[in-house]
């Protein structure tokens, strides 16, 4: 899939030269592994080839670091779509556990997420409502780039329990900055194959 070898590349590209240059950036002041904090964040979500308006919406969560290496985060994800053809509402909840290490100036994470979303929608015609539990396996690399910014690369495959759905391989760049010692900006942008594209942009408040 052309999606997975740019973007592989593109994360592996990246791992490469901050390995170059990760002794001159302070790991611990940039970044999002291993902090406690809590983000809130604007969505749009592009539907491709689908005469469907872009969804806008909102994202709220917390990650907590339970161990050296470890982190729990909790989130919900809200996307409203309202034009000619669907008034729709979508909703996601998820819980993840993420592995991080140092390794070279590098950060290399391992994820999973266990999460429910929930649909409900009505066109001209009649209404649809679907709900089911889903789950999330990703890798990726957080980069520190300068001694409060980093940028992520992490490629993920998803999928519900419900068999009817196939599942679908999703792909996440982004960056953050530290702007003071609590708070952070955000701004990330995720493929989910050839069939939807979701921009972010966020705050994080460390506390």
């Amino acid at each position: 899939m052309n999606y997975t070898k740019s973007l592989v590349g593109a994360v592996a590209a990246l791992a490469a030269t901050a390995c170059m240059f990760g002794q001159t950036v302070d790991t611990t002041s940039a970044g999002l592994l291993g902090k406690r904090y809590a983000s809130a964040g604007l969505v749009a979500a592009d539907f491709r080839d689908s005469p469907i308006d872009t969804g806008i919406g909102a994202q709220l969560g917390v990650n907590l670091p339970v161990a050296a290496n470890l982190d729990v985060a909790f989130s919900y994800e809200y996307v409203h779509i309202d034009d000619s053809l669907v008034d729709a509402n979508g909703n996601a909840l998820g819980a993840t556990a993420r592995y991080h290490t140092l390794w070279s100036g590098v950060k290399p994470f391992a994820d999973a997420t266990l999460g429910y979303t929930w649909l409900d929608a009505d066109n001209w015609i009649s209404g649809f409502e679907y709900d089911e539990f889903f789950w999330d396996l990703g890798v990726g690399v957080e980069i520190p780039v300068a001694n409060a910014t980093a940028i992520i690369g992490r490629v993920g495959y998803s999928e519900l329990f419900d068999n009817d759905f196939d599942g679908s391989w999703n792909f996440t760049v982004g960056a953050s900055h530290w702007f003071s010692p609590r708070l952070a900006g955000t701004i990330q942008v995720t493929f989910e194959e050839d069939d939807v594209v979701t921009y972010g942009i966020g705050v994080g408040y460390k506390f």
